[in-house]
């Protein structure tokens, strides 16, 4: 359990937990400040502060107890806005396949033959991933 306090191993441990809604934007703004014992700190963005409710801190704490298979209880606390949360890492690994995808279609010569044509360029900004 202690490699929760790891921002990338909480963005892939809270993605299996099957949460939706606003109790997964919780979990999502959310990054594991520490671990003590059997209590689990999370750090709270303060945009999701009002999401916070008593039911919806109970679902994430079940959805915990069940993927962890153990009893743990949870503390909020309001963090700042530079923590690093799994819906940021979501977004930089979107930036990179959007930068990965234009490198790839830089390095095709059939749309580079149509870039020049039409003397245009490319940018990560024209690209969409389905």
């Amino acid at each position: 359990m202690p490699e929760l306090v790891d921002s990338e191993n909480w963005y892939y441990f809270i993605n299996q937990l099957g949460l939706t809604g606003s109790i997964f934007q919780v979990v999502n703004n959310s990054c594991v400040e520490q671990i003590k014992e059997n209590q689990l700190v999370l750090n709270l963005l303060p945009s999701v502060e009002h999401f916070c409710s008593e039911s919806t801190l109970k679902k994430i704490n079940e959805a915990i107890n069940t993927s962890l298979q153990t009893k743990v209880s949870i503390e909020t606390k309001l963090g700042g806005d530079t923590m690093l949360t799994p819906r940021m890492i979501s977004e930089q690994k979107h930036q990179q396949r959007l930068q990965n995808k234009l490198e790839e279609y830089q390095a095709n010569p059939k749309v580079g033959s149509i870039l020049n044509i039409f003397s245009t360029e490319l940018t990560v900004a024209d690209i969409k991933l389905h």
